[in-house]
């Protein structure tokens, strides 16, 4: 049977998939909830006290942070826009796992906008999207999962939040992992890398041959080096920078090669026992 004229010119949903940077906006005023790589909300705790809570706009990236405490896997009180005050509890919908309460975001995409709905539960990951926004967004679900053995994994091309371990400035722009580099020479100039698991390309304003180890690694903000831990890499033997990845709840130890067009990439031994790395050489 031939299909109607509306199924035929149905749009296809847009996907968003883990790691997908989402532009977060207050439903009621329309203002931008991000501040320097971080959604920021007003909230209030059980008991009744007011403080900044900082989450990650990255989709299901659950790193998270607040000026004041919050207790393990109990509702907040409120959560609100720091520009309108308005609260951004959602009266009319619940928790698809735990039955909290919710909050709603409003996300943007080009033309488009629709509702993101959270838990307000600390600590419980449930988010969604309201009925209407259905139809038209799909949510990877995959990126962060659970293995059977309790070991974290992440998927490859997920965004890492990649971080100085010394400093602990961001080191992400937009699509770049941006860090200072040392040719042979003695000539400083910044390198572009790839933010993405598993995605490898570099851009470098210096002429560096293909397979040429870098002689130092620098972070752009601090000026200090990330080559650390006197680490190396475990498939060429050249020197290996060492970054800070914000993970789930976790803060992790990622190590990359110095040497061009070499891949390798890996964990701090901590990190081992509790994370896998997809399509990693750890295996």
């Amino acid at each position: 049977m031939a299909p109607d004229d509306n199924s035929r010119h149905a749009p296809h949903p847009a996907v968003f998939k883990t790691g997908s940077y989402l532009k977060c906006h207050c439903p009621h005023c329309g203002q931008s909830l991000i501040s320097e790589d971080w959604i920021l909300l007003d909230v209030i705790n059980q008991a009744k006290e007011r403080g900044v809570l900082r989450l990650s706009p990255y989709l299901n990236f659950f790193d998270s942070s607040s000026t004041i405490q919050l207790t393990e896997w109990q509702e907040v009180q409120d959560l609100s826009c720091p520009h309108c005050r308005h609260t951004l509890k959602e009266p009319d919908a619940q928790c698809a796992s735990c039955r909290s309460r919710v909050g709603r975001l409003q996300i943007r995409e080009g033309t488009d906008a629709f509702n993101f709905l959270f838990c307000l539960r600390k600590n419980c990951r449930w988010h969604g999207l309201s009925e209407e926004a259905k139809g038209r967004i799909i949510l990877e679900a995959s990126g962060f999962e659970e293995p059977k053995d309790h070991k974290e994994f992440i998927k490859s091309g997920t965004k890492l939040q990649l971080f100085c371990p010394l400093c602990k400035s961001g080191l992400v722009q937009g699509d770049d992992l941006v860090v200072h580099v040392h040719d042979r020479q003695g000539r400083l100039s910044v390198m572009k890398l790839s933010p993405y698991l598993n995605v490898f390309t570099s851009e470098c304003s210096l002429f560096l041959p293909a397979g040429e180890e870098v002689t130092n690694m620098i972070c752009p903000h601090c000026n200090r080096s990330l080559w650390l831990d006197n680490k190396h890499c475990e498939a060429c033997g050249a020197r290996a920078a060492k970054f800070l990845v914000k993970a789930f709840v976790l803060d992790v130890d990622f190590y990359v090669c110095m040497r061009l067009k070499c891949h390798w990439h890996g964990l701090g031994p901590k990190d081992r026992q509790r994370i896998i790395l997809d399509e990693s050489l750890e295996w």
